[in-house]
C-alpha cells in the first residue's frame, strides 16, 4: 500500500521550492552584457535591412555611395546627464558630412514619433538622450551600463558599420570614401562592449560581437 502525500506536505514542498528559487534568482545578476549585445545585433541587422530595401545608387550623383545606411557608435554628451555610449542608425544626406542630421536618422519602426538614436552630438546640432525624439534603449551606457565600445579588425578607427544594397558590410566613415567599393569589409569586424575599459575588462565584463566580411552575418563571439 502506497502512502500518499498530504496537502500540508505538498504545501511545505512548494514553499521550500519557492524560497530556494528566490534565493537563486537573487544570486544571479542580470546579464546586461548579453542583453546589450542582443539589442545591438538586432539593430545591425535592421541597418542591413534598410540598406537592402533602400538602394542608394543614383547615376546622377557621383558619390551616391556615401549615403548608405550605417550604424554609428559615439560617446555623446547630454546637457543634463553627461556622457554615455550610444548609437545611431542613419543615412548620410547629400552634404555627406559623416555625421547624422536629425532628419537623416531612421524612424523607430515601433514608435514613429521617435528616431533610432540614443543621443549624439554633431557640432551645434544633435539629438540628446533627454530629447523626446530619442529612443532611450539605444543609449547602451545608461540602459545597460556599457562603459566602453571598441572596434577591432575593422580597417578603421571610426566606430561604424555600413551596408550596400546586397547586404555587404563597409567599415569607417563613408564621407571620405573614394569609390563604391572603398572601405568594403574584408576581414571579420569585432565590436566589444565592456562594463569597464575594454583594455582591462575581465572576461565577465566584456562581450564581443562579430560582423563577417562579404555576408554581413552578425553574431556573438562571447
Amino acid at each position: 500500500m502506497h502512502k500518499a502525500f498530504t496537502i500540508l506536505e505538498l504545501l511545505v514542498v512548494i514553499l521550500v521550492i519557492s524560497i530556494l528559487s528566490v534565493m537563486v534568482a537573487q544570486r544571479l545578476p542580470d546579464d546586461h552584457l548579453r542583453a546589450a549585445a542582443d539589442q545591438v545585433i538586432s539593430h545591425i541587422r535592421y541597418t542591413q535591412h534598410l540598406a537592402m530595401i533602400d538602394n542608394k545608387y543614383d547615376p546622377e550623383v557621383e558619390d551616391w555611395y556615401k549615403e548608405r545606411w550605417q550604424i554609428f557608435f559615439s560617446k555623446s554628451s547630454d546637457t543634463q546627464l553627461g556622457d554615455a555610449w550610444a548609437y545611431t542608425i542613419f543615412s548620410d544626406g547629400f552634404t555627406h558630412t559623416g555625421n547624422p542630421d536629425p532628419t537623416e536618422i531612421a524612424v523607430n519602426p515601433e514608435d514613429h514619433s521617435k528616431r533610432l538614436t540614443g543621443g549624439y552630438t554633431s557640432g551645434a546640432s544633435g539629438i540628446e538622450y533627454s530629447d523626446e525624439n530619442a529612443t532611450k534603449a539605444l543609449n547602451i551606457g545608461r540602459q545597460y551600463g556599457i562603459a566602453d565600445v571598441v572596434f577591432s579588425n575593422c580597417g578603421s578607427t571610426a566606430r561604424r558599420i555600413a551596408f550596400d544594397s546586397t547586404g555587404r558590410p563597409y567599415h569607417g566613415d563613408l564621407s571620405n570614401a573614394t569609390s563604391p567599393y572603398d572601405k568594403l569589409l574584408t576581414t571579420q569586424c569585432q565590436i566589444s562592449l565592456c562594463l569597464t575599459s575594454c583594455n582591462t575588462a575581465q572576461e565577465d565584463e566584456k562581450i564581443t560581437i562579430a560582423v563577417e566580411a562579404e555576408t554581413g552575418y552578425v553574431h556573438v563571439l562571447r
